[in-house]
């Protein structure tokens, strides 16, 4: 080290030089933490929309193994009602919904619902095969159900 005047501007360049080294180490502990915070962000995106695609890629499989026509996961059987005046009523209704496909999801739907129609069609003067007939349809066809519970 040199001695005399240079000695205290010697010293100022040491402690100016630690000043800029501290400074520095303090923004390389702020850059790694948040180059941390994002490189965990990002491992969780990728993780969510492996997750959303894996899922998305198990809904199209499952779609694709449905029969052609295929129903809408929902079990009816035709029962008989006599009214008041003694006029006998054929209803259609819901005795069980198959988990996973339409009926279910629709969230609508309940076992022991009456099926009035099917695309604005009067369920009650069909037979239950027709019925089942007329909701059936082609893998992402839509249907129209009227119900009564």
């Amino acid at each position: 080290p040199p001695r005399g005047p240079r000695r205290a501007e010697y010293s100022a360049v040491i402690e100016e030089n630690k000043d800029i080294l501290a400074k520095f180490n303090a923004m390389e502990r702020s850059l790694t933490v948040k180059m941390s915070d994002m490189l965990r962000t990002y491992n969780e995106d990728i993780h969510k929309l492996s997750f959303e695609r894996d899922r998305a890629m198990d809904d199209l499989r499952r779609f694709l193994e449905l029969p052609n026509p295929c129903g809408i996961g929902m079990r009816i059987d035709s029962i008989v009602r006599s009214k008041v005046d003694q006029e006998i009523v054929r209803q259609v209704r819901v005795t069980e919904l198959i988990p996973g496909l339409s009926a279910d999801l629709c969230g609508v739907i309940k076992p022991g619902d009456i099926l009035l129609q099917v695309d604005g069609q009067d369920t009650a003067q069909y037979k239950l095969e027709e019925v089942k007939a007329m909701i059936a349809g082609p893998r992402g066809s839509r249907v129209v159900l009227s119900m009564q519970r």
